[in-house]
């Protein structure tokens, strides 16, 4: 799993210049100049699948969270993780991905932080290289 999650902040990192965090965005990144849109990633399920003829796959469910200073940019910072996830199929990283698919987006403001974020849940299998 950590492999995915590495190779996943490697190819969404340059969408938000490296703002990208593992669990949870500082609150306070709002008040700090340049620092959104940003991206944070995390692992919701995970498990382990072995198929009929024995090859070994690990599957999860990840989600990945859009922040931004307004609605329009969350979007277009979700849109653009969507570009570069959504149907993957191949090496990525140190990782061989059987598929990633959305599974759902929706919409927050969070009004104390004066935030918007975009919530999106991917299924994703794959195998380590």
């Amino acid at each position: 799993m950590k492999k995915l999650m590495y190779s996943l902040a490697a190819q969404l990192s340059p969408i938000v210049d490296g703002r990208i965090y593992p669990m949870r965005l500082d609150a306070a990144t709002s008040e700090i100049p340049n620092t959104l849109p940003a991206i944070v990633y995390q692992r919701i399920s995970s498990g382990h699948i072995i198929t009929h003829d024995r090859q070994s796959f690990e599957i999860a469910r990840v989600q990945i969270d859009a922040y931004a200073d307004s609605y329009k940019s969350a979007q277009e910072t979700a849109d653009a993780i969507d570009a570069v996830l959504c149907g993957y199929r191949g090496a990525m990283g140190d990782v061989e991905v059987g598929y990633i698919l959305r599974d759902n987006a929706r919409d927050e403001y969070l009004p104390d932080v004066k935030m918007h974020r975009v919530i999106i849940d991917y299924r994703m299998q794959w195998k380590d290289l």
